[in-house]
């Protein structure tokens, strides 16, 4: 059975970007960990009703994201992760991207991406492949949208789309005007790396390791 994990800073976050990938994939043994927000017991809720509602585990961290208080360092970010981690040793981990985010003006999802990529590099965690959101928002100047040139991407069949969509204007509570339901994509895409190399050229540089 692939084990596969997957890291966001917010609640819902795994279900915009992951969703349709965790629904396609119903075999997987899935965690999902959102590092903020466990201090706000409606998210929270809400956090625990969208896995529930899927048949998944996961869990909900208390990390400031850095917008009302000054973002955590680097450290603090890698030892939240490995704090809520079942295991250290997974098939898949999906996470942030650590050089361009898709979201320009949060910085904390950029730097969980690093974190992510830090602790594989340091054999702390070990995974087979990361996978990481290829998604761009053309430098703050737009909502965030599927990046043409990614390595692997999902388009969602309506059934798996009419899932996702639900756990978004249910569990989450978003309406159909709202922001997440807006960039919620029907196409999921990915960066992907086989070697923790790879990654922290990309980390560093924005360019892959040369094969």
């Amino acid at each position: 059975m692939t084990k596969a994990v997957v890291i966001t800073g917010h609640p819902e976050e795994g279900v915009l970007w992951a969703g349709g990938s965790i629904i396609k994939n119903p075999s997987w043994d899935w965690f999902v960990i959102s590092l903020c927000e466990s201090g706000d017991e409606v998210r929270s809720r809400q956090f625990e009703s969208a896995l529930t509602e899927i048949g998944i585990k996961g869990k909900i961290g208390n990390l400031s994201d850095g917008e009302e208080e000054p973002a955590p360092e680097l450290a603090s970010i890698q030892e939240a992760i490995l704090a809520h981690l079942p295991q250290t040793e997974v098939d898949l981990i999906i996470t942030h991207d650590p050089y361009n985010s898709g979201y320009s003006k949060y910085k904390f999802t950029k730097k969980l991406g690093q974190a992510v990529v830090e602790l594989w590099k340091s054999k702390a965690l070990q995974t087979t492949h990361l996978w990481t959101f290829a998604y761009t928002d053309r430098g703050g100047r737009g909502g965030p949208k599927v990046f043409k040139k990614a390595d692997y991407s999902i388009k969602l069949v309506p059934t798996v789309w009419s899932k996702k969509n639900l756990m978004i204007t249910g569990p989450f509570r978003y309406d159909s005007k709202s922001y997440e339901t807006k960039i919620a994509p029907h196409t999921e895409s990915f960066r992907c790396f086989k070697t923790s190399e790879d990654a922290d050229c990309y980390c560093s540089t924005g360019e892959r390791k040369p094969v």
